[in-house]
């Protein structure tokens, strides 16, 4: 059923529309003070201010424990100095007055906890909920979004039925409410002044003032009363939207066309009251046959309304408040609670004895301002219209602000008569349920508005009131919405997407969805023929694909919404037409990278392993200076047909250029994806390779590289913290090695040209990289006193005796030699031979035993005793000044190896020279791992341990040798590989100074000795004797004699001598004897002509070998042939 409204009276240009805040007076004429430190929001003046947590001075309100007795209360109030003020009837509820100047906080601590009261609290300053509100004209949205149009088919109430509006008061002669008001009969056909029905209040014909205590609840203010108009029009407004007069061609409607309307005045005209007076005017409502109590209002949790409300539940009496407009959660939490929507029982949780109600907007959103429910125990039953409702206003064209009968008003206020209203509807309509049925079958008919609310949707209780279902309606199901057919995107044509939103009933009474199609009407162009069924779907549908179809044919799409006894067409969507914009897959694996084994000026593209469609038609690539994500306005730099190689050389980069490319597929619909991932930078350079051996080496690279990413030595390597492998540098300001398992950020380990590192691998590691080569010219290295860490900085070989010092006071340059003799620099330095795992030398000067080449990506330790820059040359052939610079050398060296597990220390040379200064002293540097070092003990110029010792010719020819070993519990062999540079007629012997056993060099190839327990060094001596001294055995000779042979010889000095006897395959036949001390001079040795078992040996040549070895470790053999005959 339609209302017939007068239009003139909503939208009329004369009306002042006012937008009620629900309000709260800023100057209660109640004497009061504060109780908490709580603020409410309340209205002022048509605005929302904050107001305190405030209560009635002088006083409190108690609840009386059962059982309690007025002689118990007596004997308390006695002892206490508090009096008894006033009892709510109908309840256990009493109002004490408190002891002259005593604060209502003192008092609730002075009572609470005696008998015979149960609790205190302080009578609370109530205040009429409100909230902010600025749109202008609107109309009653609210009835047809809850459904209440088609309810009225059904029901339009009772005029049985009674709701009383707790509130401020009412308008006795509004002209759409003056014929819905309840009037007591008993009272109006009575005796005035004579309480004829004996409920306590004489001539309450029209309900009750409890504000000022009279029978007259008109809301009008007292003449020179202060009020505020909103607080007025309150109790006006929730009774119209209630009951208001329906479909009388005036004014607006109620919910319920026939209820009585029972005003019970309980706030002031400023919007504020107190408990006490607001539980009174409640239990006056119960008393005198109300079967719905609005109350909307609202503050701080009293438990003092738990009683009242439970009793007038049992009753069968709905009650229904407001859930508050503080946009506040309730919780679990006691102290978030407020009243009196959160007094559903005594057992909370499980009681549900009031039905509360947040408020929601014309689109069914959560109100700003409502509060919510968190709880878990249903204080925030349901939800209601509450933003922008046009109701009744209190109306006296002469009470400034009340001067028009209609307006708007906003809060949860609003949203509880709402609420009310259909109560009493379900009431008279469903006429056996109690409050708890009405309350039930109100929440479970509710509208799902979980879609609106994605964060409150819980919390705003079952849903919004649905006026229709409440009342057992069959309302047909509301249609889908948003429906839209579309070419479904991505495939390769031949189907339509059709999508929707659900309806707003799928999951309540929606059985299932009708899909229906249209092609184009073959009379009217462009629009669609007739609809058939194209599908039938269950509920929760939103969305069918149509295939196949015909590409570019147009279509119509429309759903039906189907109930059990409905079906609901939505808007009709189209045309829609199929195509093919299946692009081909992107092409996530492209590589970009500088073109390898080149001199530069090109970048290689691939992205071999794509797979892609069948109509695959070319690929395009694309070329840009910076990062890109879309080629929608670019040009490609190539355009490749699919049967190329999934490869691109980009010929036309510049060198040191960074470039991004990215390579897309189009099939033969020109479907392309233009978003695309580019591959970058990548920059064309000449390319570089460096080999590692595995084990330890001192390391350089010749080149720079292209990747920005490349920047440490560690990152050019590949290195893994977690791996076996590890650098170190020697740091000569600090003079001790830095390790990057240490420190893997430290600058030392940053790549620069003309700087090396000691690297240990487990492995070989090759580098290829793209990078720039040195730049035109030398390369500056700067040192500073100490071992420094230098290297190669070309990618070839260079030639180091031929670098130059600069930086050291000279003006031009000098060589190595002669900032040797100026102090600055030594003319040395060295390598590393990962094959011996030793240091190698590598000398300025023209040495048989050093090389003046470090190698391509190899490094070296050079010694300077003063800062000074080191200019290394670029590979060329040596000067014709540098090859001058070269000394020869004149004379012999005898190189000294030490040899101790993986440690070797091979360069140690003595010897003797024509300029043995140039060639003495050269100190060598410490490994960066456990040392094995000999050197010559002899004080050097620049401390250290010497490898090198040489005297001139006339020189004392004796060297004192040390041998230190850091690693214990080893053997350390020393070896003298090669004697072929020694002169013939001098004696090397080598003395072990711990044990005096000396070893004839030319007899020996090396001596051992074992490491204790510690690490530890060893003395040895190198002497050079004069061939004079040898030992040698001369004028050997032998002849038969006896049936055997005579031996005879001479000894140039004493030595230990053995004699044996050979057959001519070199075997032995007989020893003669062994180790034999002889006196220096001639010797004769008979042998009998037997073997060693004691036979007769046959006629034929025999070998003899006489051996001889000399205290001094010289050892010498000599052989000559027998003929013995039989």
């Amino acid at each position: 059923m339609m209302l017939r409204r007068r239009g003139s009276v909503v939208v009329c240009a004369a009306l002042l529309l006012i937008v009620f805040l629900c309000a709260a007076s800023f100057a209660a004429p109640l004497k009061t003070e504060i109780v908490s430190p709580q603020m409410y929001p309340a209205m002022v003046g048509g605005r929302t201010v904050p107001m305190p947590d405030q209560a009635v001075s002088g006083q409190v309100i108690a609840g009386l424990a059962p059982g309690a007795t007025e002689q118990q209360l007596q004997q308390l109030l006695a002892a206490t100095g508090a009096t008894f003020k006033s009892r709510i009837e109908g309840t256990s509820l009493v109002v004490l007055s408190l002891p002259n100047g005593m604060s209502v906080l003192d008092g609730v601590r002075l009572l609470s906890g005696r008998s015979p009261l149960d609790f205190v609290e302080p009578d609370r300053v109530r205040y009429l909920l409100g909230s902010p509100n600025d749109t202008l004209y609107a109309q009653q949205y609210h009835l047809p979004l809850i459904a209440a149009e088609a309810g009225w088919d059904v029901q339009q109430g009772a005029a049985s039925m009674v709701v009383a509006v707790v509130d401020s008061g009412y308008d006795p002669d509004h002209e759409d409410l003056v014929d819905r008001y309840w009037q007591n009969a008993s009272e109006a056909g009575g005796t005035a002044g004579v309480d004829d029905d004996g409920n306590g209040f004489v001539d309450d014909i029209a309900g009750w003032d409890f504000w000022q205590n009279d029978n007259d609840p008109d809301a009008h203010p007292a003449d020179g009363e202060t009020y505020d108009s909103g607080a007025v029009s309150h109790g006006t407004h929730c009774a119209g939207i209630i009951g208001a007069s329906t479909n009388n061609s005036l004014g607006v409607a109620g919910i319920d066309w026939n209820c009585r309307i029972m005003p019970v005045r309980v706030f002031g005209p400023e919007g504020s009251s107190s408990d006490s007076v607001i539980i009174q005017g409640f239990q006056y409502a119960v008393a005198n046959g109300a079967d719905v109590i609005n109350l909307s209002c609202g503050g701080g949790y009293s438990e003092a309304y738990t009683a009242p409300i439970a009793a007038a539940h049992a009753a069968g009496i709905v009650v229904v408040a407001s859930a508050g407009n503080e946009s506040w959660t309730f919780t679990s939490e006691r102290w978030t609670w407020m009243s009196p929507v959160c007094n559903d029982g005594p057992n909370i949780g499980v009681d549900n004895n009031v039905i509360g109600v947040a408020a929601t907007d014309s689109s069914d959103m959560a109100a700003g301002f409502t509060n919510t429910d968190d709880s878990g125990y249903r204080f925030v039953d349901v939800s209601a219209p509450g933003v922008q409702i046009l109701s009744t206003y209190y109306y006296d064209p002469t009470l400034a602000g009340n001067d028009v009968p209609y307006g708007l008003m906003s809060g949860t206020s609003m949203a509880a008569p709402v609420v009310s209203g259909l109560a009493a509807l379900v009431k008279a309509q469903f006429g056996a349920y109690n409050a708890a049925d009405v309350i039930n079958q109100i929440r479970v008919t509710t509208d799902d508005i979980s879609s609106q609310n994605p964060l409150t949707a819980r919390q705003l209780g079952t849903g919004r009131v649905n006026a229709a279902a409440a009342l057992g309606l069959d309302v047909p199901p509301a249609p889908v919405t948003s429906l839209q057919a579309r070419d479904t995107v991505g495939d390769e044509g031949g189907s339509i997407t059709v999508s929707w939103r659900a309806s707003e009933d799928d999951g309540k009474d929606v059985v299932g969805y009708t899909l229906l199609r249209a092609g184009e009407s073959s009379m009217i162009p462009n629009t669609p023929g007739s609809f058939s069924q194209l599908a039938q779907l269950p509920p929760g549908t939103e969305m069918y694909i149509d295939a196949p179809v015909p590409d570019d044919t147009p279509y119509w799409y429309q759903v039906a919404t189907l109930d059990a006894s409905n079906s609901v067409l939505s808007a009709v969507a189209g045309p829609a037409m199929a195509r093919d914009d299946l692009a081909p897959d992107p092409i996530t694996n492209l590589v970009a990278m500088d073109t390898q084994a080149d001199s530069g000026g090109s970048i290689t593209v691939s992205w071999f392993g794509y797979t892609g469609p069948s109509d695959l038609a070319e690929f395009r690539l694309y070329r840009e200076g910076a990062s890109f994500t879309n080629v929608a306005d670019l040009e490609p730099l190539a355009v490749l047909a699919p049967d190329d190689a999934m490869r691109y050389i980009d010929r036309t980069t510049v060198d040191g250029t960074e470039y991004w490319y990215a390579v897309t597929a189009v099939d033969d619909a020109d479907n392309e994806n233009q978003e695309v991932t580019a591959a970058g930078p990548a920059i064309s350079s000449p390319n570089f390779s460096f080999s590692y051996p595995a084990g330890l080496s001192i390391i350089s690279l010749g080149a720079t590289p292209s990747d920005p990413n490349l920047r440490d030595i560690d990152d050019i390597l590949g290195l893994d913290a977690q791996g076996q492998a590890n650098l170190a540098y020697w740091d000569a300001a600090a003079n001790q090695y830095v390790l990057w398992s240490d420190t893997p950020g430290s600058a030392v380990f940053a790549q620069q040209l003309g700087r090396s590192w000691w690297l240990k691998s487990p492995q070989p590691i090759v580098v290829n990289i793209s990078g720039q080569a040195p730049p035109v010219g030398d390369v500056q290295r700067q040192v500073i006193a100490g071992w420094n860490q230098l290297g190669n900085p070309f990618p070839s070989a260079i030639d180091f005796s031929i670098t130059e010092v600069t930086g050291i006071g000279q003006g031009t340059p000098v060589s190595l030699s002669a900032s040797n003799e100026l102090g600055y620099t030594r003319d040395y330095a060295w390598g590393y031979d990962s094959r011996t795992n030793s240091y190698r030398l590598i000398a300025g000067l023209d040495l048989p035993f050093a090389t003046k080449t470090l190698d391509k990506g190899r490094g070296a330790l050079f010694l300077a005793r003063r800062p000074a820059t080191l200019l290394l040359k670029r590979p060329v052939m040596p000067t014709a000044s540098a090859q001058e610079q070269a000394a020869s050398f004149e004379g012999w060296a005898l190189r000294l190896v030490a040899q101790a597990q993986e440690m070797a220390d091979t360069d140690n040379f003595l010897g003797v020279c024509a300029a043995p200064d140039a060639v003495s002293g050269i100190v060598s540097p410490l490994r960066p791992d456990a040392d094995l070092d000999l050197y010559f003990v002899r004080p050097a110029a620049d401390g250290g341990r010497m490898a090198t010792d040489f005297v001139a010719p006339e020189g004392v020819r004796e060297w004192e040798v040390r041998v230190a070993c850091a690693v214990p519990q080893t053997t350390v062999r020393l070896s003298w590989p090669d004697l072929s540079e020694l002169p013939g007629d001098i004696r090397p012997m080598l003395v072990d100074n711990a044990t005096g056993r000396t070893i004839y060099l030319r007899t020996s190839t090396g001596y051992s000795y074992d490491v204790g327990d510690e690490p530890s060094e060893r003395s040895f001596t190198i002497r050079i004797a004069d061939a004079a001294g040898a030992l040698a055995i001369n004028t050997l000779s032998a002849g038969a004699a006896g049936g055997g042979g005579q031996i005879v010889y001479a000894l140039s000095q004493d030595a230990s001598v053995g004699v044996e006897v050979l057959n001519i395959a070199g075997i032995t036949v007989r020893r003669i004897f062994t180790e034999r001390a002889q006196s220096a001079g001639p010797q004769q040795v008979t042998w009998d002509g037997r073997n060693a078992a004691g036979s007769s040996v046959p006629a034929g040549t025999y070998l003899i070998r006489v051996t001889a070895r000399s205290d001094d470790g010289q050892q010498v053999s000599a052989i000559r042939s027998l003929q013995l005959g039989r």
